[in-house]
């Protein structure tokens, strides 16, 4: 959604931020603990991105396991 979008890109841009500051830089704030979830949404939807890229890097390869590249980037 675009509500996740733009806490993504502000948080990527200003990744010291506090959950209040990241509260504040919102086009519409919302609180610390609505923020929070977002950033809990965001974060589930990358790992469910990197198991499926793992997956079919795993079935690409004829089986051979890329665990150890993808844990480097968690």
């Amino acid at each position: 959604s675009e509500d996740l979008k733009e806490l993504a890109e502000i948080r990527l841009e200003n990744p010291d931020m506090s959950l209040r500051e990241l509260c504040e830089s919102l086009s519409t704030p919302i609180t610390r603990s609505g923020v929070n979830h977002r950033l809990n949404k965001i974060c589930s939807i990358a790992v469910q991105a990197l198991e499926y890229h793992e997956f079919r890097l795993y079935s690409m390869t004829g089986g051979l396991s890329c665990n150890s590249h993808v844990k480097t980037i968690y």
